[in-house]
């Protein structure tokens, strides 16, 4: 590790902090200071390649906003290159891609969760239309007759108490 303070005008301060030193030995230590001043550099030459392409909004604007995008983006991948760098600290042989395997898993297992559940439901609900069926018709036993009310009734007022119960997202935003 660097031993020496960054200058006032280092491209690395801003984003690399005195206080949270920990952060810059680990991606120094896996991409060291060179990679990384060329990553942020690259940024800017991305940055005004994507400017020229676009129309140009009055000068004022574009100063503005190019800085926060700019910024932003530098930002973002100093944030990416300390979560590699940690990956790879704790995974040396495949880093991050241990992590993106594990979710995929993960996504798999859910998704075959889900595919029961909604399986289950179709069970329950064609059961449901058969009682429901047997009821109107008059053909159910004495025993079924009191069933199909009380489900309905339950069902209605729960919607109406919280319709987020019958469906909810997979992710909280």
């Amino acid at each position: 590790m660097q031993r020496k303070k960054c200058a006032e005008n280092c491209p690395l301060a801003p984003y690399f902090p005195a206080d949270d030193p920990e952060k810059f030995e680990i991606v120094h230590r896996v991409f060291g200071t060179s990679n990384i001043t060329k990553m942020l550099k690259s940024l800017d030459l991305t940055c005004l390649v994507l400017k020229s392409f676009n129309q140009e909004p009055r000068r004022s604007e574009l100063k503005e906003q190019h800085m926060d995008v700019e910024d932003a983006k530098k930002q973002d991948t100093v944030k990416s290159l300390v979560y590699e760098a940690t990956a790879r600290m704790k995974d040396p042989v495949y880093g991050c891609t241990s992590v993106v395997n594990q979710l995929q898993e993960k996504i798999t297992e859910l998704e075959s969760q889900l595919a029961a559940t909604q399986e289950d439901l179709c069970n329950m609900f064609s059961q449901y239309d058969k009682l429901a069926f047997d009821f109107l018709m008059g053909t159910g036993s004495q025993d079924d007759h009191h069933v199909i009310p009380s489900i309905a009734n339950t069902e209605q007022a729960l919607y109406e108490e919280d319709p987020s119960l019958f469906w909810s997202p997979l992710w909280e935003a």
